[in-house]
């Protein structure tokens, strides 16, 4: 499995995080959980379609049914875990978007996407995108697809850029991610000077989920980095460290947003998921 790091040219820098190149061969497995990573993303194939993939989702996630890597694909928002199987060769760039870009590549509310997996066709995006499946199609090097994607979401974010959204959404989002989503709402609401219920609506249009539920996904994050990071993780250690009740506390936050205990992920350990936190987390 080859992995490549691109980072995002500075214009792009408020809409996505970076470009992670992808080829090599996942082997055939039962469906695997992908965890939220508080961000949606951008899924772009080139080359050649997998020989099979399927999104297969959990009873939250909504889908077009027709998800997979034969086409680009757009995963938004969410709270719990989905799963997916994806068998044989990948040649995929897949693009990790900040909180508030969802937002911004849609141009519109992003609670349109929140739980959803959707192949880009059904989002009647612009037609440059068809352009770019073509043209990726033709490519077999990670880096030259990265190229011609960033060209393609440079010129379709170019009217955010012209017309910036004053938010107060993006300095809480840093905050929350500052403090691993350990942080009261109430807290966030008055720091900024803003009622819980203005910040609940600013969040849900431009990130897709409430405050309360984005901090809670970045807590979880912080959790399974450390886990990832020290595979002896203690739970007890970790119930401290993010300040839960207790173990049974932590249990759930493991049930709803990986869909089994601590204990069995960490055995588990699905291979996207070690793919995104060594490289895109780490």
């Amino acid at each position: 499995m080859q992995i490549k790091i691109f980072p995002p040219i500075v214009p792009l820098v408020p809409y996505l995080r970076l470009f992670m190149g992808i080829q090599g061969v996942f082997p055939p497995t039962e469906p695997k959980h992908i965890t939220p990573k508080g961000e949606g993303a951008l899924f772009f194939p080139f080359y050649a379609p997998s020989l099979y993939s399927q999104f297969v989702v959990s009873d939250i996630i909504k889908t077009d049914m027709m998800v997979g890597l034969d086409k680009p694909m757009l995963l938004g928002q969410s709270n719990t875990y989905a799963k997916f199987n994806w068998n044989g060769t990948v040649h995929l760039i897949i693009v990790p978007l900040t909180p508030t870009g969802l937002y911004h590549f849609l141009r519109e509310s992003a609670q349109s996407v929140t739980h959803a997996a959707y192949s880009m066709d059904f989002l009647n995006l612009p037609s440059y995108f068809n352009t770019l499946q073509e043209q990726l199609w033709e490519i077999d090097n990670a880096s030259e697809a990265q190229l011609l994607i960033e060209r393609c979401l440079l010129k379709h974010f170019m009217p955010a850029m012209e017309r910036p959204l004053p938010t107060l959404v993006d300095p809480v989002v840093n905050l929350v991610n500052l403090h691993d989503g350990v942080l009261r709402i109430d807290t966030l609401a008055h720091k900024f000077k803003v009622s819980t219920r203005r910040l609940e609506q600013q969040f849900s249009t431009q990130v897709g989920i409430s405050p309360k539920e984005y901090a809670r996904v970045i807590r979880f994050r912080a959790m399974m980095k450390q886990m990832y990071q020290f595979p002896t993780t203690n739970w007890m250690q970790m119930v401290s460290d993010f300040k839960l009740h207790d173990q049974s506390h932590l249990i759930r936050e493991f049930r709803q947003f990986a869909g089994m205990s601590p204990t069995l992920l960490s055995e588990d350990r699905p291979l996207f998921d070690q793919l995104a936190y060594r490289n895109a987390f780490g």
